[in-house]
């Protein structure tokens, strides 16, 4: 018995063929578009970097950027804030000051920093853990207008004792004071930070005479009334208290000096006070 081949009609196998071919263009077509467009994202403006400052560890309000604390990170141009900084320099953030806290890894803007302490407040000069208190000086008692915001000191207070001196000694008392007062000088505190002098918490500016050192102070630094300290609590107490029964004055350490020295009372007997 013969069997008879069935055949698709041309018409329809034609039509199949130009369908697939339809489909591999379109295809074909679309991956080539995809490429297009990764290829013009890495090598656009979208991928390209720029350098910028950003902060390698928490920067808190009131602190200064120094080299430790910032740094240069390559980021997206487009994610660059317009008020960041591109480079690392003393003139661009460095030695500035934050007048708000900077997270770690956030971009350091301009708007965010200023160039004197001042502007962000006393309450951001107060070192972790401290208080500022204010202390009645004169001129004399605050190192003759030398000292200034910033620098350490001693603070030194003279009291009066309330024992009786040895008849055998022989006292050194104020001019027409005869009776047989005992006077102490002691040491209060030793490495104190001064905040402010006055009612500026800035470095006085120094007088532009022609003195070698230039070490001449401005009026202003010479006629402060009082001067602020950053205490620990314990140690604001020991303050407000000496300042009330006795006469404090101020005496400035030399830059970089933090040690304590070993300090006894000095009493107003004339054998204690000459030179040895």
């Amino acid at each position: 018995m013969a069997t008879t081949a069935t055949t698709l009609p041309a018409s329809r196998t034609s039509g199949s063929r130009r369908a697939l071919m339809i489909a591999l263009a379109f295809g074909a077509i679309s991956a080539f578009l995809v490429f297009a467009f990764l290829n013009r994202s890495d090598s656009g403006g979208g991928g390209a970097t720029l350098p910028v400052l950003v902060a390698a560890q928490d920067v808190a309000l009131g602190q200064e950027l120094t080299d430790q604390n910032v740094t240069l990170k390559a980021l997206p141009a487009v994610a660059k804030h317009p008020n960041a900084f591109t480079d690392k320099t003393e003139s661009s953030a460095l030695h500035q000051v934050a007048t708000v806290p900077i997270a770690a890894g956030e971009q350091v803007l301009s708007s965010q920093l200023t160039k004197s302490q001042a502007e962000v407040g006393l309450a951001a000069l107060i070192p972790e853990g401290h208080r500022a208190i204010a202390i009645t000086v004169t001129e004399v008692a605050a190192g003759g207008g030398f000292i200034k915001p910033g620098d350490s000191v001693d603070v030194v207070g003279e009291f009066q004792a309330n024992t009786t001196a040895p008849a055998s000694a022989v006292l050194a008392l104020p001019k027409g004071d005869a009776s047989n007062k005992v006077y102490v000088a002691a040491t209060v505190l030793q490495n104190v930070k001064v905040l402010a002098m006055g009612q500026s918490a800035q470095v006085p500016q120094q007088s532009t005479s022609s003195t070698p050192d230039n070490l001449t102070p401005s009026k202003e630094a010479a006629s402060v009334k009082s001067v602020t300290l950053a205490l620990t609590p314990d140690e604001v107490q020991k303050v407000f208290l000496a300042e009330e029964i006795g006469t404090l004055r101020l005496a400035g350490r030399r830059l970089g000096d933090t040690g304590s020295a070993v300090v006894g009372p000095q009493d107003n007997s004339l054998s204690g006070l000459l030179a040895k």
